[in-house]
């Protein structure tokens, strides 16, 4: 249907309609080219707090000259909530 998955996939819904699930399932059904790390928003705001902006570069820069490339599914995006680091707030996702 010439959509080009290169951009990633918004997944929405209510609470409870197994978005979550769905994407769990999915690891199964995509070859190991296309794996995928599971990471709860709330798990990558908790980081932040400990190890401060470091955890941004990690989680948003893939390293293009040693192939290192790592796809992310982040899981309960928008319920976390603001977070300061030494007086600075920010949203981290």
């Amino acid at each position: 249907m010439d959509i080009d998955l290169e951009k990633g996939i918004l997944l929405t819904g209510p609470i409870g309609s197994g978005k979550t699930t769905l994407m769990m399932l999915m690891r199964y059904f995509t070859s190991n080219v296309n794996y995928f790390l599971f990471k709860s928003c709330r798990q990558i705001s908790f980081e932040f707090i400990q190890h401060g902006y470091e955890i941004i570069n990690r989680y948003s820069k893939n390293d293009l000259y040693s192939g290192e490339f790592k796809i992310y599914c982040f899981d309960d995006l928008g319920i976390e909530n603001n977070l300061k680091y030494y007086g600075n707030e920010c949203n981290v996702m």
